[in-house]
C-alpha cells in the first residue's frame, strides 16, 4: 500500500506552454474553453480547476469569475432612492445622537 507521494502530472510542460499561449492569444478564453481545447489538441480529459486552474496559477495567471451588473442597478431612480435612504438614515442617527447627549 502506497501512502503519500507525488501524483504524476496530467499534462507535459509543452502542453502547459500551449495552454499559456492560448491564454495570451485570447485573454477572454474561459477555463471550459481551455478544457475543450486540451481535449481536442492533446486528447486528454482534464479537470477545469484542479488541473488547468492550478497550472495557470503556477504560471502567475489568476482565474477570475465574471461579474454581471444589472442594467437597473444605477438608474437615476435607484440613485435617487439610495440618496434618500442615506439622508433618512443620517437623520435617524442624528436624532439618536441628540438623545444620547442629554441622558
Amino acid at each position: 500500500m502506497l501512502l503519500g507521494g507525488i501524483k504524476p502530472r496530467v499534462l507535459t510542460e509543452q502542453q502547459i506552454d500551449d495552454i499559456i499561449e492560448w491564454v495570451e492569444e485570447d485573454s477572454s478564453i474561459t477555463l471550459k474553453q481551455l478544457k475543450d481545447k486540451v481535449l481536442q489538441h492533446c486528447r486528454k480529459v482534464v479537470s477545469i480547476m484542479s488541473t488547468i486552474g492550478n497550472y495557470l496559477e503556477g504560471r502567475i495567471f489568476t482565474v477570475k469569475g465574471v461579474h454581471r451588473q444589472s442594467v437597473y442597478m444605477n438608474t437615476q431612480e435607484n440613485k435617487r432612492k439610495r440618496a434618500e435612504y442615506i439622508q433618512n438614515l443620517n437623520g435617524y442617527t442624528n436624532c439618536l445622537d441628540g438623545r444620547n447627549k442629554f441622558q
